[in-house]
């Protein structure tokens, strides 16, 4: 965590978290994403474990056989699907 918080700081995630909400306004202005701060830290968390395990798709880490309980307990897969479509830099 700290490696990647040097490389990748605060103010990278502020502006990623702003640009995203940024950009979901512009592409639905009737359903905004509204992402933290927190849960866009959460996000890029999920991304980096997603990445240590060997699953086809990603909404294998919610499945009820394939459930990975670090993973799906953080946030919910719809959640994790839609900050991943509207995520924006």
């Amino acid at each position: 965590i700290y490696y990647f918080s040097s490389m990748f700081g605060h103010e990278s995630i502020q502006l990623l978290t702003q640009q995203s909400n940024l950009y979901s306004v512009q592409s639905n202005p009737d359903k905004p994403l509204r992402v933290s701060l927190q849960e866009m830290q959460q996000f890029i968390g999920v991304l980096i474990m997603t990445g240590i395990y060997s699953f086809p798709r990603q909404r294998f880490f919610w499945a009820n056989d394939t459930r990975v309980d670090s993973i799906a307990s953080t946030m919910s897969r719809d959640r994790f699907l839609s900050i991943k479509k509207n995520l924006h830099v």
